[in-house]
């Protein structure tokens, strides 16, 4: 019996070591990680198109983190803010990491350095040209569900930065949008109030240049069909719009949104539905008045 338990303790012994190995032979796999690594020992990528690997893989979103080596702020962001242990505590369990330095003079086979790869990355992608800077994206990297922002020390801002983005990623299933009217980007999230009552919140942000119509505006408000649940109400608009004048046709005044418009429509429905959503927004220039129809098609799934 002895013998047996020896035995045993030897088998759970080369188990814990081979997967110990295995998690050491991963880690070494990540591209980068020999000579970069993540403060507080937290586990993350280098790679973006690693990043998006791993985040679809574990259905995490990513926390694009854009630093480098001889960023101050970054350091006492890293510091002050990472450190808290909450904050620490839901990037370790809630989110794929990905730190792209930009000053890296690491050389690649291209023959340009890791940093200027970076940094045309992070131009590109999310039109950020400074550091620290970080940014919250769907798994598949596609979509932008909080940020971008920079150095704020305020650890509890930082929170309700990586709530909401978790919030948003647990909401979304899928979103869409015509590719023909990038004239507005939407941020859909969704929250519950009660049993089976839910808001969900279309936050827009609207294009520069061009202004949208609050719901009271019956020839070009945006028009919201949702299939799955029973709508309580009309839709509430949180922010104030602003008054440009006297309709001509209604001889009203006229009121506009010009940079953000936030419509919230509170539904009945059971928890984990699947809801569809549409919403066909008026968007029109601010000088010609020439207007756009914007169609954005949301897949939410209720918590």
């Amino acid at each position: 019996m002895k013998r047996l338990f020896i035995l045993m303790a030897l088998c759970l012994g080369v188990v814990s070591c081979v997967s110990a190995q295995k998690d050491k032979e991963d880690e070494e796999k990540r591209k980068y990680s020999d000579f970069l690594q993540l403060p507080h020992g937290l586990e993350g990528y280098f790679d973006y198109d690693e990043a998006v690997e791993a985040a679809q893989r574990e259905n995490k979103p990513i926390l694009i983190y854009v630093t480098g080596h001889a960023c101050n702020n970054c350091r006492e962001m890293e510091a002050w803010v990472w450190s808290d242990d909450q904050v620490l505590k839901m990037l370790r369990e809630d989110f794929v990491i990905c730190a792209l330095y930009v000053d890296d003079k690491t050389k690649l086979r291209s023959g340009e350095s890791l940093g200027k790869l970076n940094c045309s990355l992070a131009q590109k992608m999310w039109n950020i040209n400074s550091h620290p800077a970080y940014i919250i994206l769907s798994p598949d990297g596609m979509r932008v569900i909080a940020g971008p922002r920079g150095y704020n020390s305020d650890i509890e801002d930082y929170i309700e930065f990586l709530n909401k983005g978790n919030r948003i990623h647990q909401s979304f299933v899928e979103v869409g949008f015509d590719a023909d009217s990038p004239n507005v980007k939407w941020e859909v999230s969704v929250k519950k109030e009660s049993q089976d009552i839910y808001a969900i919140v279309f936050d827009a942000t609207i294009r520069e240049g061009l202004h949208g119509y609050p719901m009271s505006d019956i020839f070009s408000s945006p028009i919201f069909e949702i299939e799955g649940a029973e709508l309580l109400g009309d839709v509430v608009e949180p922010l104030t719009p602003v008054e440009i004048g006297i309709d001509e046709i209604t001889g009203e005044p006229a009121y506009i949104y010009r940079d953000r418009a936030v419509y919230i429509q509170r539904v009945r429905a059971k928890a984990g539905s699947l809801l569809n959503c549409w919403v066909n927004a008026t968007i029109c220039e601010n000088d010609t008045n020439l207007c756009t129809s914007n169609i954005a098609e949301f897949l939410l799934k209720l918590p």
